[in-house]
């Protein structure tokens, strides 16, 4: 199965932990807190990168982590054919990772809720159980960039975290019938071999905000290319059309 989505470091903001957390945190236990850019970024994965620098109480730091974006990897988990599960620090083990216990509710978990939303409506559009990978049928002057292998060190213990691609593109297919596509971090044309074919549906949805756009496209020969408007995440659903 492919990996989650994560950041390129190409631009780097420290964010350090202060008095706003907890007072106080139990020995051992785990502890999430979450940060929110300040700033507006057309593709935050390329652009932004962060890290907290966690210090000890007599003021000595003790080591720096890179912060993780909390989302962006359904996409890469359905595009090669595997499924999710809704989950967060509030609700996973009863809310074992969340400072007051089990909260379903809790309003940070909001944005990521209505984006799986979109995820379950722009699939109920094709006949998903027959789709399968079919990575090779997408072409773009922008190669896939590798998955990145970060190391860091936490204490005295060494910890590799592997990151996916930031620019990618993958392929969902029924070939010749049925097409979903899922580009992120590059605004070339994408280049998707069809079947034999005068016109096809194309369905373009933003799946940050569920909104979509559907044209009718004419194949050049047996190939469709499909353009994004930036370089955050878009979806396509294509289907036969007719004029």
């Amino acid at each position: 199965m492919r990996l989650p989505p994560f950041l390129l470091l190409l631009a780097s903001i420290v964010i350090t932990a202060n008095a706003s957390t907890p007072s106080q945190i139990l020995r051992f236990a785990p502890h999430e807190i979450a940060f929110s850019a300040t700033g507006t970024y057309a593709n935050p994965y390329v652009e932004l990168a962060a890290e907290a620098t966690l210090a000890r109480p007599d003021g000595r730091t003790a080591w720096t982590l890179p912060l993780f974006w909390d989302g962006g990897s359904t996409w890469d988990i359905v595009m090669a054919g595997g499924y999710v599960v809704a989950g967060f620090g509030s609700t996973y083990m009863g809310g074992h990772r969340h400072p007051t216990a089990f909260l379903p509710d809790d309003p940070k978990n909001t944005i990521w809720v209505e984006q799986i939303g979109h995820v379950k409506e722009l699939f109920s559009r094709l006949p998903y159980w027959q789709l399968d990978p079919h990575d090779e049928l997408l072409a773009s002057p922008d190669t896939r960039s590798p998955d990145r292998v970060t190391r860091t060190t936490i204490g005295d213990r060494a910890t590799t975290l592997i990151r996916a691609p930031a620019t990618t593109y993958w392929c969902l297919a029924e070939p010749g019938r049925n097409y979903l596509v899922y580009v992120r971090g590059t605004q070339a044309p994408l280049t998707l071999a069809v079947a034999a074919r005068s016109a096809w549906n194309v369905l373009r949805c933003d799946p940050r905000t569920g909104a979509t756009a559907s044209t009718l496209v004419t194949a050049e020969g047996a190939h469709l290319r499909l353009q994004v408007p930036d370089e955050q995440d878009w979806v396509f659903a294509i289907q036969p059309g007719s004029r």
